[in-house]
């Protein structure tokens, strides 16, 4: 669809809303120029993946290693995890 838009905005002349109606009924000229935006200032028509939430803070080994000491000790403090963890 993207490619669709790009293509009757940029080498058929339509306007954003006509191309919009064109490719999809209720498509308004304000998603198109978002496309067009796109492809005029980074050359892609695919849309960027997804990105947000939290970086990992831990590996998956130091996650495992930090699940067993608990279960183990379920008294263990905080201070001895760490030094266990970065002791690895």
């Amino acid at each position: 669809m993207r490619a669709t838009v790009i293509d009757h905005v940029i080498v058929h002349g339509m306007t954003m809303a006509e191309a919009g109606l064109r490719v999809r009924p209720n498509l308004s000229r304000f998603p198109v120029a978002t496309i067009i935006r796109a492809f005029r200032q980074h050359n892609r028509v695919e849309r960027m993946p997804h990105r947000g939430g939290r970086v990992a803070i831990f590996t998956a080994a130091q996650e495992t290693l930090i699940v067993d000491m608990v279960r183990d000790n379920n008294l263990i403090r905080l201070r001895e995890i760490r030094d266990k963890v970065i002791a690895l």
